[in-house]
């Protein structure tokens, strides 16, 4: 009976470890990406803040491309949090975010919503103002559409 259980066992890493090869040879073209999902995490605890990194796409940390939007989030001085949101691909995305604040008990406590238009390489964000009670927050990419590569017209950079 172990014999059995441990060829069934050779028998899934080995197709594990196949699958895995073929994503990496079929690159991340493949991958589909999900519509919305957390982009950054930071929390203040005594000794200051700590930025939890969770990055929007389920990120293989040994994946060299990032995701086409990334975000962060941390604590600035006594009062307010700054976030940001990047555009880490060769297109331009308008992407929608949600800021939410959460005090002890995980319960929202401030909620604020942004939208961006992203160049390839770019980034945008903001600071805002802490809830009097907020101890964490968190930067939720609520949606994001691919605008494609071409480039902004001349009467786009006026507005």
């Amino acid at each position: 009976m172990q014999y059995i259980l441990a060829i069934l066992l050779c028998i899934a890493a080995l197709q594990s470890s196949n699958l895995h090869a073929e994503d990496r040879n079929n690159g991340s073209k493949s991958k589909r990406l999900p519509k919305s999902g957390l982009l950054a995490v930071a929390s203040v605890s005594g000794a200051g803040s700590r930025v939890v990194s969770e990055l929007f796409g389920d990120q293989d940390m040994f994946e060299k491309e990032l995701p086409p939007i990334s975000g962060s989030v941390s604590r600035h001085g006594e009062a307010n949090w700054r976030f940001s949101v990047s555009n880490n691909s060769e297109d331009r995305y308008v992407v929608n975010v949600d800021l939410i604040q959460k005090n002890e008990n995980g319960a929202q406590v401030k909620f604020s919503s942004y939208s961006y238009t992203l160049n390839p390489g770019h980034s945008n964000g903001g600071e805002v103002q802490a809830a009097l009670n907020a101890l964490s927050a968190e930067l939720n990419l609520r949606s994001y559409r691919n605008m494609g590569s071409k480039a902004p017209s001349a009467t786009e950079n006026k507005k």
